[in-house]
């Protein structure tokens, strides 16, 4: 299982049919949260109390920001993030630790170590 997964985390294709499927399911979800006065209030509440902290934003994008998302910019984003020493790694079950940690080590030793950048964060 270790190998797909690292396969999966180095190697990612993003297909086009998945990321609009995902797109789908994401704006319907938008949508649901529209109707939950709730989560309205909320979104609301966030966009009033940070002009420009990210905060102001709903987590699960907007209309406009799913819609524009596209497979390069999702590509970008990975590439720029997708950092071994920016992840945690967690196994459960009965495992031996040794092995699990030798195993990793060996099939994520691929996966390139990079520094993690984020953009700036405006101060409230």
């Amino acid at each position: 299982m270790l190998e797909i997964f690292a396969d999966c985390i180095i190697n990612p294709v993003f297909p086009a049919d998945q990321l609009k499927r995902q797109r789908h399911l994401t704006l319907a979800a938008i949508q649901a949260r529209a109707d939950n006065v709730d989560a309205v209030a909320f979104d609301l509440l966030a966009a009033n109390v940070y002009q420009a902290h990210p905060y102001r934003m709903p987590r699960i994008g907007t209309r406009a920001t799913v819609t524009s998302l596209t497979r390069r910019q999702l590509v970008d984003f990975y590439s720029r993030y997708a950092r071994p020493n920016g992840m945690v790694l967690a196994v459960l079950g009965d495992v031996r630790a040794d092995e699990v940690i030798k195993q990793v080590e060996t099939g994520l030793s691929d996966l390139e170590i990079g520094e993690i950048m984020p953009p700036p964060i405006a101060r409230e």
